[in-house]
């Protein structure tokens, strides 16, 4: 893992409360992680670094073979104690080490994960080879123009310097996974929104839905909270404004 890096063991209660997507964001997602993965009903699929299962259970929900791998067994235990669960092989491992069998999967989907890498070729090899003939590794990722763009960052210039140091702009993740064996690598903007409201947007914010908050000093995070917090209050109802992240899929030959 690089350094520095979130604990996800402590973070694990409030990790929902930042992160929880409205029903129809999710269902935007859903459906670019099928186009991007070329899954079908019945495939199997391994969430990467799944958490407390925010994408696995949704996409079990749609008829896919879904296994959930995370190194936080806090993160886990989360995840099965959620409505569906018992639709998800849940596995506590680490991603460095794939416990899978060569061609095991369709897709490899992974949110927010790479960054976390340290040895990151390695790791998407490990990937490749537990992905079939034609299978797919599917990043959801951030580039750097969609993270300075962030209007949050402003509040937080630590948070900002932290993210571009350790998040691999998406040329760099493109590359990575050319020199890690994928034959063919294509990549797209997925515009979303976020929260519904100013106020779930805020409510967000507070639990620190960006990991790179929680490896601020409790003084730094609420110094900036009120100035954000104070900024978002005096945008007009509707100011939220539409976000966007990267969706890079690389393909096994």
């Amino acid at each position: 893992m690089t350094d520095p890096h979130p604990d996800y063991h402590k973070i694990a209660g409030t990790y929902d409360k930042g992160r929880a997507l409205p029903a129809e964001m999710m269902a935007l997602w859903l459906d670019a992680i099928h186009r991007r993965g070329r899954l079908q009903a019945g495939d199997s699929l391994l969430d990467l670094g799944c958490g407390t299962g925010r994408f696995s259970i949704p996409l079990a929900e749609t008829g896919l073979e879904v296994f959930g791998l995370d190194g936080a067994p806090e993160m886990i235990g989360r995840a099965v104690a959620k409505p569906g669960a018992e639709r998800v092989r849940w596995v506590a491992g680490e991603g460095m080490a794939l416990p899978f069998r060569e061609g095991a999967f369709q897709t490899v989907f992974l949110s927010m994960v790479l960054h976390h890498i340290q040895d990151r070729e390695r790791f998407l090899k490990g990937i490749r080879r537990v992905l079939r003939p034609g299978g797919a590794c599917v990043l959801r990722t951030s580039s750097h123009d969609q993270i300075r763009r962030l209007p949050e960052y402003r509040f937080f210039p630590r948070a900002m310097e932290i993210d571009l140091k350790r998040m691999p702009d998406t040329p760099v993740v493109e590359n990575l996974l050319r020199r890690a064996g994928f034959d063919a690598v294509l990549t797209e903007t997925v515009p979303y929104r976020i929260a519904r409201s100013l106020e779930e947007y805020i409510e967000k914010v507070r639990h620190k839905h960006i990991s790179a908050l929680t490896l601020l000093t409790e003084e730094e995070f609420e110094a900036g909270f009120r100035e954000c917090e104070r900024s978002l209050r005096s945008l007009p109802p509707d100011g939220l404004g539409e976000e966007s992240l990267m969706l890079i899929a690389g393909y096994r030959g």
